[in-house]
């Protein structure tokens, strides 16, 4: 599982999320700072993932390939940091700070540990799939080190909530 090209993406990433960390500590990153940051990240992810799954169609030309855009936890989290970037404060945004928090730290190392797309240095999805999941495990731990996100026992609670929600959805499609 683990080759050579593995540990230096684990590498690449590491020290992207501690130059990140110490870069939002320096620059006294604002919440609203770090959302952009991560949005932009975030886009960027998305359209080189989506551009690099053109595929041909039968009827001539391109289209998106229908699996590049896969409904799994990290994918959600999209809209989450969207929601805590541009929604209005308040319990519900609170709530998914601290969901995000969590789930992005623990789903973020994950895959960064298990590589989906590969480790080769010569695919674009490599790159988006480490870069992504780099930015969200850093985001992630700036939401807890920056003390935005409340991990108490009423957070454990909803998160649970939460995610057994997502199961149910996803046992229902």
């Amino acid at each position: 599982m683990f080759t050579t090209k593995h540990f230096i993406w684990i590498g690449i990433c590491i020290l992207f999320i501690l130059i990140m960390n110490h870069y939002a500590k320096k620059e006294d990153f604002t919440l609203q700072n770090a959302c952009y940051f991560f949005m932009f990240i975030c886009l960027l992810s998305e359209t080189t993932k989506m551009m690099s799954d053109m595929i041909p169609s039968v009827h001539g030309g391109m289209h998106l390939n229908p699996q590049s855009l896969p409904f799994h936890i990290c994918s959600i989290l999209l809209f989450i940091a969207a929601y805590i970037t541009f929604g209005k404060d308040g319990p519900l945004k609170q709530k998914m700070i601290n969901f995000f928090a969590v789930v992005g730290t623990c789903g973020g190392i994950a895959a960064i540990l298990i590589p989906t797309y590969g480790v080769e240095f010569n695919v674009a999805n490599v790159y988006q799939c480490f870069m992504y999941h780099a930015a969200l495990t850093w985001f992630s731990l700036y939401l807890i080190r920056f003390k935005h996100a409340n991990l108490g026992m009423q957070a454990f609670k909803d998160n649970l909530v939460v995610l057994f929600a997502l199961l149910i959805f996803n046992w229902l499609n």
